[in-house]
């Protein structure tokens, strides 16, 4: 951090080897952690969760699903989703159909 002369107030500086590990996504070459927008194609069990329904797929890993279609009559069953990746752990469902 620089500190200006004039007020006493810091601002930070912008250089990439120094500080980028603690400016984060500030840094023009920091690696984005969670590549949203990407396009999945997935299959698994189709859950009940606590707000979004869950799929959980056969490598046992978890996504919450963003559904504005009916999926309800799906539950228990095993579905194929296409979708737009909304956050860490989250889909947003474009099509889901019985695998």
């Amino acid at each position: 951090m620089v500190y200006a002369a004039r007020h006493g107030r810091h601002k930070l500086r912008h250089d990439q080897v120094r500080h980028c590990p603690a400016m984060g996504s500030l840094c023009t070459r920091a690696v984005p952690l969670m590549p949203r927008g990407t396009r999945h194609e997935l299959t698994g069990l189709l859950l009940e969760g606590d707000f979004y329904p869950v799929l959980r797929v056969a490598d046992g890993g978890e996504w919450r699903l963003e559904i504005t279609k009916a999926w309800r009559p799906l539950l228990g069953k095993r579905v194929a989703i296409i979708g737009v990746r909304d956050g860490f752990d989250l889909i947003a469902v474009e099509r889901i159909t019985l695998a």
